[in-house]
Formats: structure tokens, C-alpha cells, sequence
């Protein structure tokens, strides 16, 4: 390999990319339109860089779906404690939540082995 692949300038591009859409979801601003402009782009370098997303199967969407849910319930109902243990509970099932205003957010995390 003599040839220079800017390996590092594509990642670092990558990165900025990846960092301004979770700016935008994060503060609400994440149109439907800008969301399906980008999806082609990332799923691409995804696939260029050899790197994947991690998904829950349908199954284990609904279960997720419910203990979230169930959360949120508790959460309202100022049952703190409840609600932790829940989130543990998605913890350790590779489960990263991340609360927005008046929602939450969900994703599946690659656990290190």
C-alpha cells in the first residue's frame, strides 16, 4: 500500500458528518427531508469504512419499546428509583437511552468483548 488513502481526512469527515445530525435530532431540528438526504451518505461510508450499526430484531424492539415506555411511565410518576433500575436493566441488554423533551430515545451499542 504506497499509495496515501486519506484514510484519516474520511474519517474525520465522517465524524464531523455524524456529529452534525446528532446535533440536529438532539436539539429537534432534524428535518424528515434533511434525515432521508442523509441516510444514502452514512450508509455508504459505513460500508466503505467496514463499520456497521448495531439493531435490535423485531422481537427485541417491542420488548425494548415496553421497558422504555414503562420508564417513562415511572418517571412521571416521580418513581426515580424504578426507572433506574429499568434503565440498568436496558444497560445491560446493550441499550443506550437518551432523553429529548417530552421523549426518549433508544439505540442498540456494541458491547466490547
Amino acid at each position: 500500500m504506497d499509495d496515501d488513502m486519506n484514510t484519516s481526512l474520511a474519517l474525520t469527515a465522517f465524524l464531523k458528518f455524524v456529529t452534525r445530525i446528532n446535533q440536529l435530532a438532539a436539539s429537534d431540528r432534524l428535518t424528515a427531508g434533511v434525515a432521508r438526504a442523509s441516510l444514502p451518505a452514512f450508509e455508504k461510508m459505513m460500508g466503505i469504512l467496514g463499520l456497521k450499526v448495531v439493531e435490535a430484531g423485531e422481537q427485541e424492539r417491542k420488548e425494548i419499546e415496553a421497558l422504555v415506555a414503562e420508564r417513562n411511565r415511572l418517571r412521571a410518576d416521580k418513581k426515580f428509583r424504578e426507572a433506574d433500575d429499568i434503565r440498568k436493566t436496558l444497560v445491560q441488554r446493550s441499550v443506550e437511552l437518551m432523553d429529548h423533551k417530552g421523549r426518549t430515545v433508544w439505540k442498540k451499542v456494541e458491547r466490547p468483548e
